[in-house]
């Protein structure tokens, strides 16, 4: 069966890339914007090397086996608004399959973007108020060869099943825009600028201590924030890493498309996850060829369901869990992968036994 590599398409090779700036008015920060990531533990990567007009390419791995649809909501709709008052930015995640969600609290200003504070809902064990002291710093304008560090002391407030837990917490952290060029991606290639991020936290508790220390890359594309992260194993001390985990961008709606007219988009996954029949709607803005095709986690075609010229308006189609052969194929992660003229979209379905 034929496999697939999850790229929009081949890309002559580019010698040169201007340099940008990424300034506050370039992250996405619109109430309705959503974007999926998914998520590959411990895979082979290369982070690439520092400075000018390099590629940095994360296609080769496989799509992974977690993945979260970020969402930013309005922060009165948030669930801590009123503990976490200065937030103007609220991103609330949820993550498939393990069915977790979170809700982050930051502060977006002119020279800066702060991570507050965070509410976790893990999997029917109740609300928990993370709130983070000293606040995650990213400096703004990201802009190449800024660096930046801090070095502060602080609390985690973590309320779980109604009773309070504090842990002390010292955070240490260094940040160098360190390159700039393209990022290669599943969902596309981004102009971008890398972040490296060595970070170091000591928390104590109850007279216990224990130290986490990452080396993380974060490859930020102008008007869509961050498209990649790669972070390396707690207590990795080489910043040419080899093995560490991966996020990438697979979907992108921003809160315009979202309230007019796309160009395409699936409007309905239902249900998800299945176990007889799924049925896969998507509106078309466009006429013109499409193909809808559902691949194993692997990479292998599985179904082909669409493969023809369709006209402008709304469409659907169901699959029932067989393969190209008619025999029902085993429970798991699979992929749909929608091609329209203007567009491509893959997204994660779920098949029970």
């Amino acid at each position: 069966m034929k496999k697939v590599a999850f790229v929009l398409g081949l890309v002559a090779p580019i010698l040169a890339f201007a340099q940008i700036q990424i300034t506050s008015s370039d992250i996405p920060s619109d109430t309705g914007t959503k974007w999926w990531m998914d998520y590959n533990s411990s895979v082979t990567v290369n982070v690439g090397t520092a400075g000018a007009s390099k590629i940095w390419d994360f296609t080769s791995q496989a799509v992974g086996n977690d993945s979260g649809l970020n969402t930013i909501i309005d922060k009165n709709n948030a669930p801590f608004k009123d503990s976490l008052p200065a937030a103007n930015y609220v991103l609330i995640t949820k993550n498939y399959p393990a069915g977790d969600s979170n809700c982050t609290y930051s502060k977006l200003v002119s020279d800066s973007f702060n991570l507050m504070g965070e509410t976790i809902d893990t999997m029917g064990s109740g609300l928990q108020l993370i709130r983070l002291a000293p606040p995650i710093y990213t400096k703004l304008p990201i802009t190449y060869g800024n660096q930046w560090a801090a070095n502060s002391n602080g609390q985690f407030k973590v309320i779980m099943g109604g009773f309070p837990v504090t842990i002390a917490v010292n955070m240490k952290t260094h940040c160098q825009i360190d390159g700039y060029g393209q990022v290669k991606i599943p969902y596309g290639n981004f102009d971008c600028l890398r972040l490296l991020e060595y970070d170091t936290l000591i928390f104590s508790a109850m007279g216990m201590m224990d130290t986490m220390a990452t080396i993380a890359y974060k490859f930020w594309a102008k008007n869509y924030g961050i498209v990649a992260t790669v972070t390396s194993a707690d207590g990795e001390t080489n910043p040419n890493f080899t093995t560490g985990n991966l996020n990438r961008m697979t979907q992108f709606h921003t809160a315009i498309e979202e309230r007019t007219s796309p160009k395409q988009k699936i409007v309905n996954l239902y249900p998800n996850p299945f176990r007889n029949n799924i049925d896969i709607k998507y509106s078309l803005a466009n006429s013109g060829n499409v193909s809808l095709k559902i691949y194993d986690i692997t990479g292998n075609l599985v179904r082909t369901l669409v493969d023809n010229s369709q006209s402008v308006g709304n469409h659907n189609m169901l699959w029932n869990g067989n393969n190209t052969n008619g025999t029902k194929v085993p429970a798991g992660i699979y992929f749909y992968e929608l091609k329209t003229p203007t567009d491509k979209l893959m997204n994660k379905i779920i098949l029970l036994k």
